[in-house]
């Protein structure tokens, strides 16, 4: 999958959290207590994991690939530059979560822009084992939902 593709996916997911509080976001005077405490996924996305992750490398399986592992494989299959821009990619591991008795570390994307800055794309999965790369989304509380396998062993 390209990072084009990646970054619709990563697009469209937004719109859809930003559409569920619309009616939030035009009004005045609305407390914090008054926000959406949870969105609901898209029909089709599974539940990866909740806030309550482990952040903690040591949680990875003896055997498992270390942080730097899973930001090489993120290089290696889903590239250093984005073909549509030339843009340099840039992953970095911000937590670790388990899922069906299963660790992945989550990689948040980010580009640089005309030599410039760096911009967020969207974050990954990559299993502790290295044997898949999923593309995913986090909402506004923390838990993060499964979108598409982007590569498997």
């Amino acid at each position: 999958m390209s990072v084009k593709a990646l970054l619709i996916i990563v697009i469209l997911s937004l719109l859809f959290l930003l559409s569920c509080q619309s009616e939030v976001v035009g009004s005045e005077g609305i407390s914090s207590d008054e926000l959406p405490k949870t969105v609901e996924p898209p029909a089709g996305m599974l539940i990866f994991a909740d806030n309550n992750s482990n952040t903690n490398e040591q949680a990875i399986s003896v055997g498992g690939i270390s942080e730097e592992d899973a930001a090489n494989l993120c290089r290696t299959i889903l590239g250093e530059t984005a073909e549509e821009t030339g843009f340099m990619l840039a992953y970095r591991c911000v937590e670790i979560i388990e899922f069906e008795e299963q660790n992945y570390y989550v990689l948040t994307i980010s580009w640089l822009v005309d030599d410039n800055h760096w911009s967020y794309i969207g974050e990954v999965m990559v299993s502790a084992s290295g044997d898949e790369i999923y593309s995913g989304i986090v909402d506004l509380e923390g838990n993060y939902y499964l979108v598409e396998k982007l590569w498997g062993k």
